[in-house]
């Protein structure tokens, strides 16, 4: 009796993460234009543009599925800002690793400070998502990180400026 409760459970399991699956890559297809706007994490510094932002997120983040909406606004504005999109799911073990390690001791806002001005990918964290990274260009023509925005609640208030 116990393994034929077990097996109609792990079935019920088991759909659940197939349709959970089937949402999921309707989320990034829809919401990020089939994909013209993603970007690999080796080209974070490389966009041959003087300032554009990246928008960390995750496919199974309810906080970025609540933020798909406006951060397509966001993309799709016809103001000059280029706004790109790295899924943590599309980043390889390898470029993970070349990413700073976060550090558990150090609170979110330190971590971010460490980040400003940044010119080298392995000095940037991955401290979770949403992220809103924007990179600049600066006076001797080096790209860096000027600003990251963390969270949802932070998130929408910066696009509260541009919106």
């Amino acid at each position: 009796m116990k393994n034929k409760i077990k097996k109609i459970f792990l079935f019920f399991i088991f759909n659940f993460f197939i349709i959970g699956c089937d949402r999921v890559n309707n989320f990034i297809d829809n919401s990020f234009f089939d994909g013209k706007y993603n970007i690999n994490a080796k080209d974070f510094f490389s966009i041959n543009k003087k300032e554009y932002y990246i928008y960390y997120y995750s496919s199974v983040c309810p906080q970025c599925d609540s933020l798909k909406g406006r951060i397509s606004k966001f993309i799709e504005n016809k103001n000059n800002i280029f706004v790109y999109t790295l899924s943590l799911e599309n980043i390889s073990d390898e470029e993970f690793n070349v990413f700073k390690k976060v550090d558990k001791s150090k609170s979110n806002e330190e971590m971010r400070e460490e980040m400003i001005n940044s010119n080298c990918i392995n000095e940037i964290y991955l401290i979770g998502t949403p992220i809103l990274y924007k990179i600049n260009t600066n006076l001797n023509e080096k790209k860096c990180l000027e600003n990251a925005i963390i969270g949802n609640r932070k998130i929408n208030e910066y696009l509260d400026n541009y919106l």
